[in-house]
């Protein structure tokens, strides 16, 4: 069985396979995420953004990840918009559910000298229930919704930014 193990990751090693997605700048060992900027009027959307931004560069690309003023690559970016639209409302004029949009910008850049190598934009709606009696259930509400939205726009970005020649 030690055997067979040992086979199959030579033979994957040899072939090119690795694990996750690699930088489209071969000299690069290293990335990070600066601190989004916010074009919109609801606070603290970028800072929310951050830690999924974060959590997807290690879950999905092959490079250390670590401080913005170490590595080699940046991904730093625009939240350019947040939305909130109201849905169905009860005959009380309880809202009863709604939804949320963001819309992001984000590039790639080399940091020592500043060359972007990509740049991705996405923006998507995240719908909830709000949970009032007249529903019969808990619903989820926007805080919810607007995690879920996070973490679908973190990892489309990072796809975008990283996958572009795979």
């Amino acid at each position: 069985m030690k055997a067979l193990a040992l086979l199959l990751v030579t033979t994957l090693a040899a072939c090119g396979w690795h694990q996750g997605l690699i930088s489209p700048d071969p000299n690069a060992t290293t990335v990070a995420v600066e601190i989004f900027g916010n074009e919109t009027g609801e606070p603290d959307v970028e800072a929310d953004l951050a830690p999924h931004l974060s959590e997807a560069l290690v879950n999905w690309v092959s490079l250390g990840f670590t401080n913005p003023d170490r590595a080699d690559l940046l991904v730093r970016g625009t939240v350019t918009e947040f939305r909130r639209r109201n849905g169905i409302r009860s005959q009380d004029n309880e809202l009863l559910e709604g939804s949320v949009r963001i819309e992001v910008r984000a590039e790639l850049v080399r940091r020592k000298d500043g060359t972007v190598l990509r740049t991705a934009e996405t923006g998507l709606w995240a719908e909830y229930a709000t949970g009032t009696p007249v529903l019969n259930a808990p619903g989820l509400g926007e805080g919810p919704a607007r995690e879920r939205l996070y973490q679908n726009l973190a990892d489309r970005l990072i796809l975008e930014l990283f996958a572009a020649d795979e």
